[in-house]
């Protein structure tokens, strides 16, 4: 029973989600192929006797039969230095074509196999290179069944054609074949929800995980700050504290502590708690970047409006995404390697998707080993950095229906895409 298992849980992995780093679909695929045919091989060295026995393999025939298999033998312990699906499957459509010429064709009891390889195929395959190979399998079993095929009768006893009997059956193979790829279709969007949805209890656990540390940060910062504050209260009303500014510094520095603990506890953004207004998106970034470029003013920022973009109204909540924006500003401006000019391009686009806006820097681009974690707490590139920034800006994002993508450009650096649904 646990064998059998196994076996039906290696059939179906190569088709299931999986959200292993470094997983690869087609790999799996192929390796899955491989062990198909090794049955496929293995089933036809063992029918030769019976095929012979039954008189549907003739003894003349049996040295290309055996070839066909020595053959599959080979391109199986060879065959995984082609890496194309595509191949791999016309291979074996042909060996079991060959395979079934030598075998009395149509009067084959196994010639069914052809209509199970036309749903197999598309299993592996993509849409376009599924239709590519159903065309081919047509032909095979047309090939198989043009001099083989029996002759049937209709309700009046009379003989049929057999180039209707051949034209059915490639009615029937095609209809199996596009039936498999409207399922598989089905089982990609499926399979989409699924990945979609495990990624947001990811999330919503990285959250909990924010949850933990920020309480244990609260038990174990609340006291020593309290003590500060005591502290530096008492020496305050000493007389002649004025004269000491160390003790307004140390003061604005503690207040400082406090407010970055808050910061660190104000992680999440639920779409009920946002105050909304109506906003003009274009002049409304347009004003953020110039409140932002006054206080950096060496930094090269340049802004670019799609004409269709220009005159959108869009209902946002307005402190919440200003301080995004800024965000993601300061990450382009602390990502830039150029220390004599720091360059940061925003761009602001109508898309099919919805409304993009894009914010570009030429540092040295994502790191690959954090890439797809991107967006969740404390993954950052900056050694000082949290990650929470980005968490914000994504979990605003979501909250608005929205998306954040994150892109590597030709010209190097990185492009951050904010996409709000119109």
């Amino acid at each position: 029973m646990r064998k059998a298992h196994r076996m039906i849980h290696q059939l179906i992995e190569p088709f299931q989600p999986s959200f292993i780093d470094g997983y690869n679909a087609e790999n799996e695929k192929l390796a899955l192929l491989v062990r198909l045919r090794w049955v496929f091989i293995l089933a036809q060295l063992l029918l030769i006797y019976p095929a012979v026995k039954l008189e549907y393999l003739l003894i003349d025939r049996i040295p290309f039969y055996i070839g066909v298999n020595l053959v599959l033998i080979t391109f199986n312990f060879g065959g995984h230095k082609l890496r194309s699906l595509f191949a791999q499957v016309s291979v074996d459509l042909l060996a079991l074509c060959s395979l079934l010429l030598v075998t009395a064709g149509c009067h084959n009891p196994f010639s069914s196999l052809v209509f199970v390889s036309a749903i197999l195929g598309p299993m592996f395959l993509s849409s376009r290179q599924s239709l590519a190979y159903l065309t081919m399998t047509a032909l095979g079993l047309t090939t198989v069944c043009l001099y083989t095929e029996p002759l049937l009768m209709n309700a009046m006893g009379h003989q049929m054609s057999p180039y209707l009997t051949i034209t059915a059956k490639v009615i029937v193979l095609y209809m199996l074949g596009l039936l498999t790829l409207w399922l598989k279709a089905c089982l990609d969007r499926s399979q989409q929800r699924f990945e979609r949805l495990y990624k947001q209890r990811q999330r919503l656990n990285n959250f909990r995980a924010v949850g933990v540390v920020a309480g244990q940060l609260s038990h174990e910062l609340s006291t020593p700050l309290n003590t500060l504050k005591l502290m530096i209260d008492k020496l305050e009303r000493r007389p002649g504290a004025e004269s000491y500014p160390e003790l307004r510094m140390a003061k604005s520095a503690l207040n400082q502590c406090e407010r970055t603990v808050r910061n660190l506890f104000d992680c999440g953004v639920d779409a009920g708690s946002l105050s909304f207004k109506e906003t003009e998106i274009a002049d409304f970034i347009r004003s953020i970047c110039e409140k932002w470029q006054k206080d950096f003013p060496d930094v090269k920022l340049l802004l670019e409006v799609d004409h269709a973009a220009e005159s959108i109204q869009y209902n946002l909540p307005v402190t919440p995404f200003a301080q995004t924006v800024m965000d993601l500003l300061d990450n382009a401006m602390d990502a830039s390697t150029d220390e004599n000019e720091v360059e940061i391009n925003v761009a602001i686009a109508s898309v099919s998707e919805g409304l993009n806006i894009s914010i570009s820097d030429k540092g040295t681009g994502l790191d690959e080993a954090i890439r797809d974690r991107i967006g969740q707490p404390f993954v950052s590139t900056k050694p000082a950095g949290t990650g929470l920034g980005l968490y914000n800006a994504q979990s605003l994002l979501e909250a608005l229906g929205g998306s954040l993508g994150f892109s590597s450009p030709s010209g190097g650096g990185t492009r951050v895409q904010m996409v709000l649904p119109l």
